[in-house]
């Protein structure tokens, strides 16, 4: 008399890890593994995906945040956003102050699948639009293109001199605008003996900006390299202050000093502040 009994799924995988069920059941005993490494790198792919979606969101938001924060309307934010991600910038937040992002923007926007299908009309609203805020960045067209080198010959009306990469790009972003404005200045030593004594400014007048570089007429002379402390007045009266790095030193009339200083240490709403003061400075003259 032959007996039948009722073999369970987990009865027959017992019997493929014994070897009991011949070919099948070491294709099973085989097959295990591929699966449960599939499963993982299934795992590990929808994970890193799922951070690369929420970094593209975070920075979405901040690039939102930033442009909010310098006086943009919504529809310019998206417009500057389309604009950065058409162009692929490596950093998209560049295209608020950097000429030459910009312009990478309006160029890969021009000749983006995007306006495959606009009307003339259409495009020209575009290029107002756009016009509008490259004038609202304060920024310039027909900028040349920025080599790759590692320290950059500028001149400006201190004299000739070597710039590192950040006071270079500093340079090359921002247009240096005329102003004069009430301005303290102070030397910074991180040692300063056993004295608790504050910090002793003198009176300056800032007399130039341009984003984070700040150029100050005082009767002051520290050396290139040197840091400072610098107070300021902005357009609405508020006061800003930071620590900075003297770039170049030179003479003024009447014994004062021309300064030249990169505000450093800021974080991106405080150099979005001074972004928006060169843009008011730039707008008054």
């Amino acid at each position: 008399m032959i007996e039948l009994y009722d073999v369970s799924w987990w009865d027959r995988l017992l019997a493929a890890a014994r070897g009991d069920g011949g070919a099948v059941a070491s294709w099973l005993w085989w097959s295990l593994p591929v699966l449960l490494a599939g499963v993982l790198a299934l795992t590990v792919l929808a994970w890193r995906v799922a951070r690369r979606v929420e970094r593209a969101r975070k920075r979405a938001a901040a690039f939102y945040t930033q442009g909010r924060a310098i006086g943009l309307e919504p529809a310019e934010c998206t417009l500057l956003h389309t604009m950065a991600t058409e162009a692929a910038l490596a950093t998209p937040m560049a295209i608020f102050t950097w000429d030459r992002a910009f312009e990478d923007g309006v160029t890969a926007l021009m000749r983006s699948r995007r306006m495959e299908h606009t009307t003339a009309e259409d495009r020209r609203h575009i290029d107002v639009a756009i016009e509008h805020l490259r004038n609202k960045l304060g920024l310039r067209q027909n900028v040349a293109p920025v080599p790759a080198v590692t320290a950059v010959a500028c001149t400006d009306s201190l004299g000739t001199f070597a710039r590192d990469d950040d006071a270079s790009a500093n340079r090359r972003r921002y247009r240096r605008v005329a102003t004069r404005r009430p301005c303290r200045i102070a030397p910074f030593a991180f040692e300063t003996g056993s004295a608790m004594d504050a910090p002793e400014f003198v009176q300056a007048t800032l007399v130039e900006i341009g984003g984070t570089g700040l150029k100050v007429n005082a009767h002051f002379a520290p050396a290139a390299g040197d840091r400072v402390m610098v107070v300021t007045q902005l357009d609405d009266g508020r006061a800003v202050q930071g620590l900075a790095r003297v770039r170049r030193v030179g003479s003024a009339l009447a014994g004062a000093m021309d300064i030249a200083l990169e505000m450093i240490g800021l974080h991106p709403a405080e150099v979005a502040v001074l972004a928006k003061e060169t843009q008011t400075a730039a707008t008054s003259h």
